[in-house]
């Protein structure tokens, strides 16, 4: 091989091992993305099981429409979260096919390396898609489409704790001319 020829592969090399250090990056978002919804699903399975036995049939109804729209977004996250796998798998098999061709003289492990690394891009920007769609899908169900929909309740796991009371601190009134200052106590 000439000079340019090694130069050459080691770019490619780099761009490989660039790419698999990018698509970790995004396997770690898209888990824990992936979990997250995993966990809101069982959660909601929950509060649905829960609502069913005690008979209350008007919020279990909603909760069944919130839990399929729940295991839609499960089903985009879960596909981005395998393909993003998938995708890692074909950058490795690029990178070891152009080290193969730092040891054979083989012509064609060029082209199937460029293939592979072409392969890879593909999935991941289809992967990153699929993880757009799941947020998109997740901000269509978090507001409400009619101004005057019904909040939904939140389990009560997620629910937020009541606002605390309002201190019963001293107020100071304003002296007056010549009064004195006087304390009173808010109940």
């Amino acid at each position: 091989m000439t000079i340019a020829q090694t130069s050459q592969l080691i770019q490619l090399i780099l761009n490989s091992v660039l790419m698999i250090a990018v698509c970790i990056g995004l396997l770690g978002g898209l888990r824990l993305r992936h979990s997250a919804v995993t966990h809101q699903l069982q959660s909601l399975q929950q509060l649905y099981v829960q609502r069913s036995l005690q008979g209350a049939w008007g919020t279990a109804d909603l909760l069944r429409s919130q839990r399929q729209q729940l295991q839609h977004q499960y089903r985009l996250a879960t596909s981005s979260h395998l393909i993003m796998y998938y995708v890692v798998l074909l950058f490795v098999a690029s990178t070891f096919t152009l080290a193969a061709r730092t040891l054979l003289n083989l012509g064609w492990l060029i082209p199937l390396a460029l293939v592979l690394f072409v392969l890879g891009t593909g999935g991941m920007l289809l992967s990153v898609a699929l993880a757009l769609l799941d947020f998109y899908c997740a901000l269509q169900r978090s507001s409400p489409r009619e101004p005057n929909a019904l909040p939904v309740e939140s389990p009560p796991s997620l629910a937020c704790p009541p606002p605390p009371p309002l201190c019963s601190c001293p107020q100071v009134s304003p002296p007056g001319d010549g009064d004195q200052v006087s304390a009173q106590v808010i109940t």
